[in-house]
């Protein structure tokens, strides 16, 4: 049974790829430097570190919880969504399509989870990259205890 409380565990799969670079450009940097003895190439490294976590910190903002039959979204810009488990009206797997992912205004590929109709509809996306798939599922099971009724997302049950 799933506790009362709990926060989704960020993955590293969204910064993989900027962790790569970085290391790779760090690695090239240190056969630079001795091959030229110039210390200005770490500074360079440096900066593309900086500019990096600068540019990627705020998806660390990025926060989903679940206490006591509650769902809290808390965005990039800290902007706080919460939908209590009778609210829900819809639990689905979405892909964001070419206009949303230029945008990126919602994460990529998410389960959405909706409230409301109409002009008080809200939503709760969660990144299917940005947490751990288990702790997906526990607040998949969690939703489910409290609402049998809804259709989870397969393979998410």
């Amino acid at each position: 049974m799933p506790r009362n409380e709990f926060a989704l565990t960020r993955s590293i799969y969204p910064y993989s790829f900027s962790l790569i670079v970085c290391i790779g450009i760090s690695v090239l940097a240190v056969f630079a430097w001795a091959k030229t003895k110039d210390p200005n190439i770490f500074f360079v490294t440096l900066l593309v570190w900086l500019v990096t976590i600068a540019t990627q910190y705020e998806n660390t903002r990025y926060r989903i919880f679940w206490k006591d039959g509650v769902i809290k979204q808390v965005s990039m810009n800290k902007f706080v969504t919460t939908i209590s488990c009778p609210e829900i009206t819809l639990v689905v797997h979405e892909r964001s399509d070419l206009q949303n992912r230029l945008r990126m205004q919602r994460p990529l590929d998410r389960i959405a989870i909706y409230a409301g109709q109409g002009a008080q509809e809200r939503q709760i996306d969660v990144s299917l990259r940005h947490f751990t798939s288990d702790d997906i599922r526990k607040l998949m099971h969690a939703i489910h205890e409290q609402r049998p009724d809804l259709t989870i997302p397969r393979n998410w049950a």
